[in-house]
């Protein structure tokens, strides 16, 4: 029976599905609002297609290959760093570099889960649920090697 966490990724991907859907047919009628709201700046534009892409790579992971998912993500993740910093993040809701890291963790990959979490916390340093989950990769780590966890000091910021 999975844990609770998983049924709550499970339909976390499952909705995400649906809504990946929705926002491809609807993906031009949103570029055409923002034009027409002036809201067309580069780097929003560049936020909403690595949305649509995240979406993507989650659909494919839940379409049982999440190694091509992975590399999806990666790929993902690499360009939204390439993302100018200007005002703070760019307006992501999920950073790529986080949703990486859960599904590495998903697929019991918790080294390389450690190191997306990383990434993340390094483009937004103290964010909780990327705290949170560092520590869970870190935990599960340590149970492999059959050490206690490292503990994190980090500044924790409500997101």
């Amino acid at each position: 029976m999975p844990s609770q966490i998983e049924q709550v990724h499970r339909r976390y991907g499952e909705r995400l599905t649906i809504v990946a859907i929705d926002i491809q047919e609807s993906r031009e009628k949103v570029e055409a609002w923002m034009k027409e709201k002036k809201m067309d700046a580069p780097e929003m534009t560049e936020a909403l297609l690595i949305a649509v892409e995240q979406l993507r790579a989650l659909m494919t992971a839940a379409e049982g290959k999440p190694q091509d998912a992975v590399q999806e993500l990666k790929r993902i993740a690499g360009k939204e760093r390439q993302l100018p910093l200007e005002f703070g993040p760019p307006n992501i809701e999920k950073p790529s570099d986080e949703l990486l890291g859960e599904l590495l963790l998903q697929l019991n990959r918790p080294s390389e889960a450690r190191e997306a979490f990383q990434a993340a916390l390094a483009r937004t340093p103290g964010r909780k649920l990327v705290l949170e989950e560092l520590a869970r990769a870190e935990k599960e780590i340590a149970a492999k090697k059959g050490e206690k966890p490292a503990t994190t000091n980090t500044p924790v910021h409500n997101k």
